[in-house]
């Protein structure tokens, strides 16, 4: 099994950023920071061949940490919990 990594994917504009859809990766939609057109980025866990064809077709990536199915649900956990609060913050849940 190939080594997968937590990584933040930042791309050069929200034209760019859709066009992540083609790579088929994992990405972890809520952590998508869309909003910011400068430079919208979104967290992913890819393995190192597919940080290379991001970085080839342009894409900043940022390796933040080796992924494991135990260290996998722990950051869902902990990304769902932020997602929460922040709906919660902007009133969009109660």
């Amino acid at each position: 099994m190939k080594n997968k990594f937590f990584v933040t994917i930042t791309a050069s504009d929200r034209g760019k950023f859709f066009t992540l859809h083609d790579f088929d990766i994992d990405l972890l939609i809520s952590t998508s920071k869309i909003k910011d057109r400068k430079s919208p980025a979104i967290d992913a866990i890819v393995t190192q061949e597919e940080i290379e064809k991001l970085v080839k077709a342009g894409f900043s990536v940022k390796v933040k940490e080796e992924a494991s199915k135990r260290q996998f649900k722990e950051k869902m956990t902990d990304n769902f919990k932020d997602w929460i609060k922040d709906m919660q913050e902007r009133k969009e849940i109660i």
